[in-house]
């Protein structure tokens, strides 16, 4: 998972894909593409049925994806997740060629755009770039969406078991404009979206300065497990403590162990030495490991999660 935060891009949409998603039932949520500086993008468009405080939507929000199903239906979750204020989940059928053409595109560039329209018609802005662990995740489940063969009942059926006990818990989006690819012709029906200043952050407002995360499912739950946070340390050891102290609403909500890394000191590679700082649930000092160590201790970490018979809450904070 991602943490997404708004920017002020000068961006062209289609206009009828933006018209028809205005006029569609909120909540709602879809898929789509987006043209900055003559590079198209894939962008996720939401429209809660409430107006997202400013001051929430100044910190962005985290954003992932996993599969649900088996191997004969597969269905795409996506989820969003405004800190402090509210979860948003959204489930689509990949069996489609809007979702397929998105999802590519977002490989493709290493980038993706998230607009959150409010109920007055107002559009904020997000981009974010897929993280490495993402792309992995993304590519290795690619495969499967580009092969499903999900059917509409079969993707109904889904969406009803997953509102019945939703994980994440959260408000469910409806999944519109899903059927017209025309809606990803940006050679026609060109729309710019003229970026718009916002007020000057209140005193009290969470830092700007944020970074980069990645949420970590557990394999057999699908519950989050761990979360690292990416900071460049390469100048100043201390980015480490900053990029703590900045961070710790965030992890402390979410309430998964959590790591700082830092960059390679070196020439990247699995046997690099890297600075590595545990936040949460307990501090420890920052230490030197590389990949190959760390990659052992989140191994076992992820074993253990949700083991029967094993206590998986010494890893949360109570």
């Amino acid at each position: 998972m991602s943490n997404v935060y708004p920017l002020l891009p000068r961006l062209t949409v289609n206009s009828q894909f933006i018209d028809d998603f205005i006029t569609a039932e909120a909540p709602c949520c879809a898929l789509g593409l987006v043209e900055e500086r003559k590079q198209t993008f894939g962008v996720l468009a939401l429209r809660p049925e409430i107006v997202i405080p400013e001051e929430y939507t100044r910190t962005g929000f985290s954003f992932g994806h996993s599969l649900y199903g088996n191997a004969d239906c597969v269905v795409v979750h996506f989820g969003f997740h405004f800190y402090h204020y509210a979860t948003f989940n959204l489930l689509v059928n990949p069996n489609n060629p809007v979702v397929q053409t998105v999802l590519n595109k977002m490989l493709e560039t290493g980038n993706y755009f998230i607009f959150a329209v409010d109920p007055k018609g107002s559009v904020t802005a997000f981009r974010s770039e897929l993280g490495q662990d993402d792309l992995i995740e993304l590519k290795n489940n690619l495969p499967r969406i580009q092969n499903a063969k999900t059917t509409d009942a079969q993707y109904r059926k889904t969406v009803a078991m997953f509102e019945r006990n939703p994980n994440p818990s959260g408000q469910m989006l409806h999944w519109v404009c899903r059927d017209n690819t025309d809606y990803l012709d940006l050679s026609q029906h060109r729309l710019e979206l003229n970026p718009v200043a916002q007020a000057d952050t209140p005193k009290n407002s969470p830092p700007e300065d944020l970074f980069e995360s990645s949420l970590i499912p557990c394999e057999h739950c699908g519950e989050w497990a761990a979360q690292l946070i990416f900071a460049d340390d390469s100048a100043d050891e201390n980015v480490l403590e900053v990029c703590a102290q900045t961070m710790v609403h965030q992890y402390s909500e979410i309430n998964v162990p959590t790591w700082v890394i830092g960059e390679p000191l070196g020439t990247p590679g699995f046997d690099t030495k890297t600075r590595v700082l545990k936040v949460w649930p307990n501090r420890e000092p920052i230490q030197l490991k590389t990949a190959n160590e760390f990659d052992e201790e989140l191994d076992e970490l992820m074993a253990r999660h949700c083991k029967p018979g094993d206590d998986t809450t010494q890893d949360q904070a109570p």
